[in-house]
């Protein structure tokens, strides 16, 4: 039973959940929740003895009473009830087994009633909620509806979270943006989610009417936990100005594991000075896993600054894994651009990855475009590449650190099984040199291809089981074709 209304009175007998009890038949109350407002009314009358928070008389010797993960988070109004007085019942008689417990309003705030302190265990009973747990019964909003949706009865250490609407979806941000992380815990797609129906990405405008996404997550405030797309698609992510580092459908994770998830007509557009590293997916990657992620007409522009890659803008403090993934679009920078990932500092892996895109470099001072097909720029940190593709065109005002894979490595890049295709441009007419990288000797260098080599229907990847050969096409990712 939940109780959040007002309850007042002069006479003996005043309770959140049972004024008095006379019945001497066993009553139990459990799975019950009192967080609404109890006064007494004092007329000298001596009654003030008689009110509880949640019982306010049990006026019968024969009773018998039985409690058991029941709550009220307030105090009797009129009386000298307080935190070091509080017993949750005015005047008792009979048999009580179990007690009433208090809780203060953030414990029972979001998931915290649920996975820090256990409170309801129930997950058919209750869900949880930004203000307190709700009878699920009762539950009609998209956010108190949405904390209910985890998967079986009870409520485990890990928890599956299923999203179906756009609702939902934007809830499960604003909750992670208000701190919880869902270490631990999964969120999976349950359907296509479209934040901005009929809205073109690629036309590079944005209409009064269309829905402005802010990104899931922040520097205090990251993603930590796994997010399954489950093969379905979000369409429709539209960015304005970035207003921190870390831009993307998720601005910031630290250690989560992004998986199975399409993105479609995306567009993120940073105009302001300062804040850097956007990326279709995720912005800032603090280590973690992405593998069968694919994003296609993505638009990324970020003129205000530096750092975007077409998947993530940067890797840094914790190893990333980036695998089976793809991305066709475009990303427009000044400098430190790549198809998949525009900035490393930290080890990263990529492999079983497929580029398709239009990659500018907008930086005509420094001289330094520090652009390429895949990897932007390799700061710091081992970058082993494998298994892996790119096309289309990169461009830049200048000559140097103009890659057709990394644009600039700081340190020895390993790459096996790694092919291009894609055209390089010097926009100002002139010529381009190639960065200085230096490969392990224990892999081996990039290789060209013609687009009619590629489309031969050959093996190109002989170690790799991810790709699928089809005569007159570029090889494809095998998962995205089984999953379309």
């Amino acid at each position: 039973s939940h109780n959040s209304g007002f309850v007042s009175a002069d006479s003996k007998g005043v309770g959140g959940f049972i004024g008095q009890i006379w019945a001497s038949k066993p009553i139990n109350i459990t799975n019950s929740l009192y967080n609404g407002t109890v006064t007494f009314v004092d007329e000298n009358r001596g009654y003030a003895a008689f009110c509880g928070s949640m019982i306010g008389w049990m006026n019968a010797g024969s009773i018998t009473l039985t409690i058991d993960k029941a709550y009220t988070t307030c105090y009797v109004v009129g009386t000298a009830d307080s935190a070091s007085t509080w017993t949750g019942i005015g005047t008792q008689r009979g048999s009580i087994s179990g007690s009433f417990e208090r809780k203060t309003d953030n414990q029972l705030k979001g998931t915290t009633a649920f996975t820090d302190t256990r409170l309801f265990e129930s997950g058919d009973a209750w869900i949880a909620s930004t203000n307190s747990p709700l009878l699920r019964k009762f539950a009609d909003t998209p956010s108190d509806w949405y904390y209910g949706k985890f998967e079986g009865t009870t409520m485990p250490e890990a928890v599956t979270y299923s999203i179906e609407t756009a609702e939902e979806f934007t809830v499960f941000k604003d909750i992670v943006n208000s701190g919880d992380s869902f270490a631990g815990d999964t969120v999976k797609l349950a359907a296509d989610i479209d934040l901005n129906p009929g809205w073109d990405a690629t036309t590079k405008t944005v209409p009064t009417d269309v829905l402005i996404w802010s990104g899931i997550g922040s520097s205090s405030k990251p993603f930590s936990g796994t997010f399954d797309g489950n093969g379905y698609t979000i369409k429709g992510i539209c960015m304005g100005d970035a207003s921190a580092d870390g831009m993307g459908l998720f601005n910031y994770v630290n250690g989560a594991t992004i998986t199975n998830l399409k993105l479609d007509n995306s567009y993120y557009n940073n105009n302001v000075v300062g804040w850097w590293w956007n990326g279709s997916v995720v912005g800032w990657f603090n280590g973690g896993t992405m593998t069968k992620v694919s994003a296609t007409k993505s638009v990324i522009l970020n003129s205000g600054s530096f750092g975007a890659g077409g998947l993530v803008g940067l890797t840094r403090n914790a190893a990333v894994s980036i695998s089976e993934c793809k991305f066709e679009g475009e990303v427009s920078t000044t400098r430190r651009v790549g198809g998949i990932l525009g900035e490393q500092r930290s080890n990263t892996s990529i492999s079983n990855c497929y580029v398709n895109a239009t990659l500018i470099s907008t930086d005509t001072g420094a001289n330094d475009a520090q652009i390429g097909a895949l990897v932007g720029l390799v700061e710091s940190g081992n970058l082993t590449i494998e298994h892996s593709l790119s096309l289309g065109e990169i461009k830049a005002p200048t000559y140097n650190n103009v890659g057709d894979v990394i644009g600039y490595a700081k340190t020895t890049v390993k790459v096996d099984d790694v092919y291009y295709a894609n055209t390089r441009t010097n926009t100002t007419g002139g010529t381009l040199n190639d960065p200085n990288i230096t490969y392990d000797t224990s892999g081996d260098v990039p290789v060209k291809k013609t687009e009619e080599e590629l489309k031969s229907g050959n093996i190109l990847f002989v170690n790799s089981n991810a790709w699928t050969y089809t005569e007159g096409l570029i090889p494809q990712l095998t998962w995205l074709i089984s999953s379309n």
